[in-house]
């Protein structure tokens, strides 16, 4: 699969690397095609070697000492040449994003992300059901055969293109379904029972409409007074109903790539919100003579409605096209899903349980 995403770019730190790159200070770096490779000779298998020099240099990025006071960028590792920086900016603009709140009151406007609202999934013709495609994915808590959890709302081809997205450091993790409305209930409680050890989680709804969006948080969903949560939140929707047809099976799984992405602008800290009655994420108006204020997706307590409303948290439109500000949209399920580096579910949850016994030892001990 080819993959172009677009949906989040910082313009200052493309010319800031471009700047680095031309600066005669720094020794030309060494060129992908550089690197030996054991098939040169070969013809038309150097696929698997061209992933492989990609990946060797998307570790090198993990070296990269990134200094957010003054803008000032210091690499302690080359990141080849032009083409291959264009490669790994995403990568670089999810590292600048992983700063939570506090590390942003000072001076949150260098590590602001502009947005395009658009993004790009380019893939390869398939001929295969999305769910039978999990050689390079695991998923665990549910598969294609979990009556019980079906119709699911992600699908893995919507789980690659939220991953571009998600924080450097959780790119590589498992997808873990934690709570499915159609499984479990449709209880508020039920869910927050499910994922109360959960710290990255991704929220993802389908309305009656065929329409689907939801969030990703980093800080666990619990009752809670007021405001809570960080800046690697984000909401996020497809950019098609799902009810619209498609013409092959290419196509719907095209159509499963295509989002769009809205990051945390840090307008204000109104970033996730729980109470025994509501569950919502983001809120101000965008429109600066407005006192009206909207979240930017809320869900009632029996997660069977919400509203979605523009919001400055994410500088998001509705997410919901069919419905209004105030109009309730119908939903069919809803989903949250954990990330997790472990293989199996038991696993999964041990590690879990021990870090946030971990964590509240050391609040307590505090």
């Amino acid at each position: 699969r080819r993959r172009k995403s677009v949906g989040i770019f910082l313009p200052s730190l493309s010319s800031d690397l471009e700047k680095l790159n031309a600066s005669k200070d720094v020794e030309p770096s060494t060129k992908v095609d550089d690197y030996p490779r054991e098939d040169d000779d070969e013809v038309g298998k150097d696929s698997t070697t061209e992933k492989a020099h990609q990946r060797k240099s998307l570790h090198q990025i993990r070296n990269a000492s990134i200094i957010s006071q003054g803008f000032e960028i210091s690499w302690l590792a080359d990141i080849g040449t032009r083409p291959e920086m264009d490669t790994l900016q995403p990568h670089v603009n999810r590292c600048l994003s992983h700063d939570d709140l506090d590390a942003l009151k000072d001076n949150p406007v260098p590590l602001l992300q502009k947005r395009s609202f658009d993004s790009e999934i380019i893939r390869d013709p398939v001929s295969f059901d999305p769910w039978d495609d999990q050689e390079d994915m695991l998923i665990l808590g549910t598969s294609a055969d979990d009556t019980e959890a079906l119709p699911h709302v992600l699908s893995p081809p919507l789980m690659e293109s939220l991953q571009q997205f998600l924080p450097f450091a959780l790119t590589e993790d498992n997808y873990y379904l934690k709570f499915s409305l159609v499984r479990d209930g449709s209880s508020l409680h039920a869910m927050l029972d499910k994922v109360r050890t959960s710290s990255h989680c991704i929220l993802a709804l389908e309305t009656s409409d065929g329409e689907v969006f939801g969030a990703f948080t980093s800080t666990k969903w619990k009752i809670q007074h007021g405001y809570f949560g960080n800046g690697e939140a984000f909401l996020w929707s497809m950019r098609r109903s799902r009810l619209i047809p498609c013409g092959s099976l290419e196509e719907e799984v095209q159509r499963e790539g295509e989002i769009d992405v809205f990051p945390f602008t840090g307008e204000n800290y109104m970033v996730q919100f729980c109470n025994s009655n509501k569950l919502g994420l983001g809120g101000g108006s965008l429109l600066l003579d407005s006192n009206e204020s909207s979240f930017g997706l809320a869900i009632d307590d029996d997660l069977l409605h919400g509203t979605s409303g523009s919001s400055s948290t994410f500088g998001n439109r509705p997410l919901s096209k069919s419905k209004g500000v105030k109009e309730p949209f119908e939903i069919v399920n809803l989903e949250v899903w954990t990330l997790t580096p472990c293989m199996d579910e038991q696993s999964a949850d041990q590690l879990e349980f021990f870090l946030d016994f971990r964590e509240k030892n050391t609040i307590s001990s505090q």
